[in-house]
């Protein structure tokens, strides 16, 4: 399909619309409303609108307030104000401040009005394409790191997958505005923990108690993933959530004069909950619902109320697939990445075969071990082309055997 821009003008005169029209018939695509709720709607349900044009003196919200809401919702829509001859001071404010990318005056002429939505819509044309090029890196970027942590960190890359799927029931129930940065964040926390010692790392996995030292270099890992972050376009929220996710909602692990209580950021304090609930499941090997009653013996991290929902939503319906262990939860997940279920019934089949073999997407069935017990790879996991590439040379180097258990879904 097409995409065809589509020029939104908001006046409360509806003679002035009537005209605009006019004018603009078999030039532009307009649409018109005549307050600003009534745009605001519109631009929730048409994501064609490319360029609002608004007038300034408005009832009950002016122009400049609804193009500054506009531009917070929607960034890649050109705002555009009309102004009258005692509007100058407010549209010359509102372009320094970023909220408009042209201002047209009224009466208008014809001319010039199509010369600034023609502008306008070109504009618009170069931010979609700066878009576009800046997710597709963003969303490369993560699946390069997801799949470094896999490689790396097999251990920590399954906890994070865990406390991923457990964070999409977070976004939705929270109704977060922006669910992906919470779906990454759950995804990419891990990161700084890499950069632990081995001995540290085992510690960790093995649920032995820390010293106070080491308790301090684990929280302090999460500046190092920060950093690592904020490297990268789109992701400095992110990288803020997961910093703040140890500052505790009691002030602990916070610096002086950090942030507690509800100035955390929503998203950090979710975060702080669910990946030390999955971690508590996972070290002790317990369901859910034990991870939340040992949660709430020592609630001074967390914020007491989003626990109480968490412990809530775990326990209904919504969460039944993810609510035994660690293990179980994992090989779930792993299904529904592979597209094993709920999209309709795939058939599948069960192989062994050498790394020739091997297809991306296939799920690995049983843990990928060398001959001293040293865990590569872990059941549940999808085959990726970094996996078979490094499984090529792990048999070269005669570290593994060439022969793997996978579950394959049929085309």
């Amino acid at each position: 399909m097409t995409y065809r821009p589509r020029i939104l003008f908001v006046d409360d005169n509806v003679n002035l619309l009537s005209a605009i029209r006019r004018v603009s018939r078999g030039k532009a695509d307009l649409v018109t409303a005549e307050s600003a709720a009534d745009a605001l709607q519109m631009l929730e349900k048409d994501n064609s609108i490319a360029v609002v044009i608004s007038d300034q003196n408005m009832p009950n919200m002016k122009g400049a307030d609804f193009l500054a809401e506009v531009a917070q919702k929607w960034p890649s829509v050109v705002r555009v104000m009309q102004t009258g001859n005692n509007d100058q001071e407010t549209a010359i404010s509102a372009i320094n401040s970023g909220q408009v990318f042209r201002f047209v005056r009224k009466p208008y002429d014809p001319a010039k009005l199509m010369q600034i939505i023609n502008e306008s819509v070109q504009y618009h044309q170069t931010l979609r394409a700066e878009e576009h090029l800046l997710e597709t890196t963003v969303a490369g970027t993560v699946k390069l790191l997801t799949e470094l942590l896999a490689l790396l960190r097999p251990g920590l890359f399954n906890q994070a997958m865990v406390v991923h799927a457990i964070g999409k029931l977070l976004a939705n129930e929270f109704a977060l505005p922006k669910a992906w940065e919470l779906n990454i964040a759950s995804l990419l926390y891990p990161l700084g923990l890499v950069t632990l010692s081995v001995a540290l790392q085992n510690r960790l996995d093995n649920g032995v108690r820390l010293t106070d030292a080491e308790k301090v270099e684990v929280d302090q890992s999460v500046e190092v993933a920060a950093s690592f972050l904020r490297y990268i376009p789109k992701l400095e929220n992110v990288a803020t959530y997961i910093e703040m996710s140890r500052y505790g909602f009691d002030g602990s692990g916070s610096p002086p004069g950090g942030a507690s209580g509800e100035n955390l950021p929503l998203v950090s304090r979710l975060l702080r909950i669910n990946i030390d609930l999955v971690y508590l499941s996972s070290i002790k090997n317990v369901s859910l619902h034990e991870a939340c009653k040992i949660l709430q013996r020592k609630p001074g991290p967390y914020d007491p109320e989003l626990l109480e929902k968490i412990v809530e939503l775990l326990n209904s319906d919504a969460a039944d697939t993810i609510h035994n262990t660690v293990e179980i939860r994992l090989a779930q997940l792993s299904e529904q990445i592979s597209g094993l279920k709920r999209s309709g019934v795939k058939k599948t089949e069960k192989l062994i075969v050498g790394c020739h073999g091997l297809r991306v997407g296939d799920q690995i069935l049983a843990n990928i071990v060398s001959a001293d017990g040293q865990l590569y790879l872990k059941r549940g996991l999808k085959i990726s082309d970094v996996t078979i590439t490094r499984l090529y040379k792990l048999i070269a180097s005669n570290s593994i055997e060439n022969k793997f258990n996978v579950l394959r879904v049929q085309s």
